[in-house]
C-alpha cells in the first residue's frame, strides 16, 4: 500500500466511524515500516503530515491536520529546548509520532477533554517551525503537561494545518 493510500485509509475511516472525536491516530510506522527507525522520524513525520495536509484539501475535509512528537519528560516544564532538527531528535521519547483529524479551530491538546473537569497542569509555547527545516506554513506548539497521577511532565511537539 503506498503511503498516500495508507493515509487515505485512515482519514476514510476515522472521519466515518467517529475516530475524529476519539482522536484515533496514525503513527507513521504503520504507514511505512520503515519509518518506526528513529533517525526518520522527522522526515517520516513531515512526509505523512503533507500527504494528509493534501488529502485533506483534495478532499475538502472540515478538519485540521497535526502532527504530534512526543518528548521525553522531565520532572518540570523544560521549554524549547531545542534549536533544530538534531537536538529536537535527542529529545524524542519511545514513541514514533503519530497524525490526528481535528474540527478546524481544536486544539489535540483540549480537544476532548471531559467537560466539567478541572484543567490538568498544562504549559503551551508557540515554536518557530522553521526549525523543522520545513517549507510549509503551519501553527508549531510545544505542550508540557502533568496529569494528576504522575510526578512528570509529558511533552509533545504539535505541528497543525
Amino acid at each position: 500500500m503506498s503511503h498516500e493510500d495508507a493515509v487515505h485509509s485512515w482519514m476514510t475511516a476515522i472521519s466515518q466511524d467517529g475516530g475524529v472525536g476519539r482522536l484515533d491516530d496514525l503513527h507513521i510506522d504503520r504507514i511505512d515500516h520503515a519509518w518506526k527507525t528513529r533517525e526518520l522520524w522527522i522526515a517520516g513525520g513531515l512526509e505523512a503530515f503533507r500527504i494528509a495536509t493534501a488529502l485533506r484539501d483534495k478532499n475538502k475535509l472540515p478538519a485540521a491536520v497535526a502532527l504530534a512528537f512526543s518528548l521525553v519528560a522531565g520532572d518540570k516544564p523544560l521549554g524549547v529546548d531545542f534549536k533544530n532538527t538534531t537536538e529536537l531528535q535527542t529529545r524524542f521519547d519511545w514513541s514514533p509520532p503519530s497524525l490526528y483529524l481535528l474540527p478546524p479551530g481544536e486544539k489535540p491538546w483540549t480537544f476532548g477533554a471531559p467537560k466539567g473537569v478541572p484543567p490538568i497542569e498544562i504549559t503551551e509555547q508557540s515554536v518557530d517551525s522553521s526549525i523543522l527545516g520545513i517549507g510549509l506554513t503551519v501553527r508549531c506548539h510545544l505542550i508540557e503537561f502533568k496529569q494528576a497521577d504522575s510526578g512528570e511532565f509529558k511533552r509533545t511537539l504539535f505541528l497543525i494545518s
